[in-house]
């Protein structure tokens, strides 16, 4: 006959030893782990208190044991090294590369070249942003440029 108001009493003293969190995971450990020990006796008698408070004991010790085996995480804000002039560490999140971004080189090529592109071909772009039809000297132009401009066909309005 297994006495489940001793495990209760000696799962109570032991509980104190895990974080708080925790203690009612172990307390009902201890219970279960108690009440396997004193079925595999094979009829030796009930559990003394010194056992039950030795198995109580090896409970806590598995806990920090596997506690201390798990692999721990380690953050990746915490880099010293990424500091900038005025001691500010970016956190991890902050520094992954954003789909949406502008990649800069290719907005500074495209700007160097709409400072450099006929002024005639930015009054055909308004035209073609807006809606409104292109007249027939205009498509001759546009047509024009594109076919003699080879690496920016992209840009100019495709």
């Amino acid at each position: 006959m297994l006495n489940w108001d001793n495990y209760i009493v000696i799962a109570d003293r032991f509980q104190s030893k895990v974080p708080y969190q925790e203690r009612e995971d172990i307390h009902q450990e201890i219970i279960l782990r108690l009440a396997q020990v004193d079925t595999k006796r094979n009829g030796n008698g009930p559990l003394s208190e010194a056992g039950m408070m030795r198995t109580a004991s090896f409970v806590i010790k598995e806990y920090w044991r596997d506690l201390k085996r798990k692999p721990t995480t380690l953050s990746l804000n915490n880099s010293k090294s990424n500091n900038d002039k005025y001691d500010h560490c970016p956190e991890f999140w902050e520094t992954l590369a954003d789909d949406n971004a502008i990649e800069l080189e290719s907005w500074l090529d495209a700007n160097l070249w709409l400072h450099s592109c006929p002024k005639r071909l930015i009054e055909i772009a308004y035209k073609r942003v807006n809606g409104i039809l292109l007249s027939n000297g205009d498509d001759c132009y546009l047509r024009r440029y594109r076919k003699n401009s080879n690496g920016y066909k992209q840009i100019v309005f495709a």
